[in-house]
């Protein structure tokens, strides 16, 4: 004879099996009841944002330019599109080839949203930039060094426009045009020694390698 307790379990097993089917075919509560979602807790997205970009549209005088930013830290929020700091190597091509250039640049620059896929602001930064076919050498109270490959650097200062679009649901792409002023010198250093080039032609006239205006159009991705 069956004891009553091991019959009871035997009963509510058999019910469990024959509702199954019914609990397999029901719906997740929140789509039987989709109001209380938004009552939910949800995390809140990150606002920093990693991302590459390059520039292929650049105009630095009359050089060809172009750069490639090696990484991008980004803060982004409803109302701030912060570039916490951005660094770029480029590349300038001119018409003498003791003029091409490269150019290694740090900037930041917070923006504000005046609209939800547009931010302006300020942007200042710091560029080192170096022409690997043009020889110089300083000099100071009758002191000389060896003449090695002309460098310089200097504060970068300008304006900065983004446009945000949605890649996916993880991803941002970002349009940026930049326009600053380059500041590097090419008569004296920091410290006061004086440069003296190879060629002549850029001792008397060194406009080709002078710093200027640079307006640049990137393409970036953020993740």
């Amino acid at each position: 004879m069956i004891a009553p307790k091991r019959f009871l379990g035997f009963c509510v097993f058999l019910l469990s099996l024959n509702a199954l089917p019914i609990f397999a075919a029901s719906k997740p509560f929140t789509e039987e009841f989709p109001e209380v979602k938004k009552y939910l807790f949800q995390e809140p997205h990150s606002p920093f944002y990693l991302g590459f970009g390059v520039s292929p549209i650049a105009i630095m005088a009359s050089k060809i330019f172009f750069s490639a930013d090696m990484f991008e830290i980004n803060v982004i929020t409803e109302h701030w599109d912060i570039n916490a700091l951005t660094a770029s190597l480029g590349f300038a091509i001119a018409r003498d080839d003791f003029a091409n250039s490269r150019h290694f640049t740090f900037r930041i620059a917070p923006k504000y949203r005046i609209a939800p896929y547009l931010s302006v602001g300020p942007m200042v930064g710091a560029e080192f930039v170096s022409f690997p076919n043009l020889q110089a050498r300083i000099n100071k109270a009758g002191y000389f060094s060896n003449f090695e490959p002309f460098s310089s650097h200097g504060l970068i200062f300008g304006a900065e426009a983004s446009e945000l679009f949605h890649f996916g649901e993880e991803y941002l792409f970002k349009i940026t045009e930049l326009i600053y002023k380059q500041t590097y010198s090419v008569t004296t250093t920091s410290d006061g020694w004086s440069f003296n080039y190879a060629l002549d032609s850029v001792s008397l006239d060194p406009t080709p390698i002078k710093p200027s205006w640079v307006f640049l159009m990137q393409f970036s991705m953020l993740f």
